[in-house]
């Protein structure tokens, strides 16, 4: 299964006015469980040694549908109703909302055992190969999040179909409107630390100085604008802007990868640079890390309470 998995294709695409992070969660939900730290946890650092490596991530339609003719589980990432509306054959509907408690927050559950059911009902097994694909440039990078989010939960191989839905249906392969059964899989979730960020060791990591923290919303809410109903408006402190959508092409693909490091190396970001990206709820920035795996950084993490958890906890510090 593995050697489908490696024709890999970078396409992404992306213009235009974001669309509405949030959605609401169901009432039903589930996340990712991760505990915060203990309190006097050592902060995360650059330097610290990381099991994540490059990874190839996203691939083209004809890897895609050679490794789901293989076997491999599939995961409709796309929010709302679209997915009623036509989704790849077979494919199971995991928005990232069924993986948190409630709305207008992007953290992750802490049930460990209702996100392992969810999980298996979805077909997600630990060796059986997982293809995720979303609405690319419509929505939000959901694909990415939940990339993020099985990497975290220790699912080592997980790809992104690039070019999401449309790009399916342009190669000339239908949709289908079957809801398949509820799966039957197992999924223990064996948390991989290294790969998330808490508000605390963000802290920590500022205290330290050894960190980028990247904040990849619009400018407007870097600014202040709180478009997404968070409690207070701007950033984190320290935080450096980059728009997640400056990654993609006018044509819609992601940019190449030399470019991609070339941006980021503006930021101050390196091999051995610690990152921590977020955005609204961790979606966004769920993609960004993606695309760093992609490209070879060693490093990154996804802050998946991002400013919605930030910005409702008075004691942390906001800038404008």
């Amino acid at each position: 299964m593995r050697a489908l998995l490696p024709l890999i294709c970078l396409v992404v695409g992306c213009s235009g006015m974001e669309p509405y992070e949030g959605g609401g969660a169901p009432s039903a939900a589930t996340e990712p469980t991760a505990a915060e730290p203990a309190a006097g946890a050592e902060p995360p650092t650059a330097a610290e040694p990381s099991p994540v490596e490059a990874a190839e991530v996203f691939i083209d339609v004809a890897a895609f549908e050679a490794a789901r003719s293989a076997g491999a589980t599939v995961l409709d990432a796309r929010p709302g109703d679209a997915y009623e509306g036509g989704h790849v054959p077979g494919a199971f509907h995991t928005p990232w909302e069924r993986f948190v408690d409630g709305e207008q927050t992007g953290l992750l559950s802490d049930d460990q055992a209702r996100l392992e059911r969810e999980l298996g009902r979805a077909g997600v097994e630990p060796e059986r190969p997982v293809l995720v694909y979303g609405q690319w440039q419509e929505a939000w990078g959901e694909e990415g999040r939940i990339f993020w989010m099985l990497e975290y939960f220790g699912h080592r191989d997980v790809r992104v179909l690039s070019g999401g839905v449309a790009a399916y249906e342009a190669a000339g392969h239908a949709l289908s409107t079957e809801v398949p059964a509820p799966a039957s899989g197992s999924f223990a979730i064996r948390p991989r630390p290294e790969v998330r960020a808490t508000a605390e060791e963000i802290q920590q990591a500022l205290d330290g100085g050894d960190v980028v923290i990247l904040d990849i919303r619009t400018l407007a809410e870097y600014e202040g604008m709180t478009p997404h109903g968070s409690d207070r408006g701007g950033h984190i402190p320290a935080a450096v802007h980059f728009h997640w959508r400056d990654i993609f092409t006018d044509a819609g693909a992601l940019l190449p990868a030399t470019d991609v490091r070339a941006h980021f190396a503006q930021l101050g970001i390196g091999d051995d640079t610690l990152v921590i990206t977020y955005c609204t709820g961790g979606i966004r920035s769920g993609f960004i890390y993606a695309v760093m795996r992609s490209v070879g950084y060693p490093n990154p993490r996804n802050y998946d309470g991002s400013w919605w958890e930030w910005s409702s906890r008075t004691e942390l510090p906001v800038e404008r």
